[in-house]
């Protein structure tokens, strides 16, 4: 729905799908056309949310209120919407 600060490149779309396996795919949509997809780890321990792959590990405060979910950076905040 929304990403604080804009992110310096556009995109058409970002879904990210969070699977019961411990994994999120985020895939991008470009205003091009072109589709990138990103595999990371995750994890939840109270109302933080760790992202990781091998080269970083990223904490995150979350909430979830109804159908949305607010990721705050500390600089910065996505907030995503469930479609499904």
């Amino acid at each position: 729905m929304s990403i604080t600060p804009k992110p310096e490149k556009s995109f058409k779309s970002i879904v990210a799908h969070f699977r019961s396996d411990g994994t999120v795919v985020t895939t991008r949509t470009s205003m091009e056309g072109k589709v990138l997809k990103e595999t990371e780890n995750y994890r939840v321990v109270g109302s933080t949310l760790i992202l990781s792959k091998p080269e970083y590990v990223e904490n995150t405060k979350f909430t979830i209120k109804g159908n949305k979910l607010t990721i705050d950076y500390g600089n910065g905040n996505v907030v995503m919407k469930r479609v499904s």
